[in-house]
């Protein structure tokens, strides 16, 4: 694993103190932040070395976590067949978002992990589905195939 030097490693909490939102996956808190702790423990110490209001980091096939400065919120992945990576993490932050905007963090995550899964179903880097789509899977009634 590659870490940032230690001269490129201050700007970062600078730039990103106290913002509203974090997303950070724990490959680059490691990296970025020299967390290399358990998930649950990485996430509370970026939280705190950033004062963000919401964390949120993803874990690969684990899924999302996300620390609010009370509880911590866990998202299983959703299981699919990956042919492309790409935008992978974009569709879980847009799920994410969804719900945080919405007030409502657990749909967030459950809506970020199926939009993570429907773009790992696909080819390039833009998700290509609706909300019907999305509430069909979530509801166990869509299958995530290609």
């Amino acid at each position: 694993m590659t870490r940032c030097s230690a001269r490129a490693r201050p700007p970062f909490p600078s730039l990103i103190e106290g913002v509203d939102l974090l997303f950070c996956s724990k490959g680059d808190a490691e990296r970025l932040f020299a967390l290399d702790a358990p998930p649950e423990a990485a996430i509370q110490q970026l939280a705190a070395r950033t004062r963000a209001r919401l964390t949120v980091m993803s874990t690969g096939d684990d899924g999302v976590l996300a620390w609010d400065g009370v509880t911590l919120h866990r998202q299983a992945a959703m299981p699919t067949v990956v042919l492309d990576r790409t935008g992978a993490g974009d569709a879980l932050a847009a799920g994410v978002i969804y719900g945080w905007l919405h007030g409502d963090l657990t749909m967030g995550l459950r809506y970020g992990v199926t939009l993570a899964a429907l773009a790992l179903s696909q080819r390039g880097d833009i998700v290509i589905t609706n909300r019907a789509e999305v509430e069909n899977v979530l509801a166990g009634s869509g299958a995530i195939s290609r």
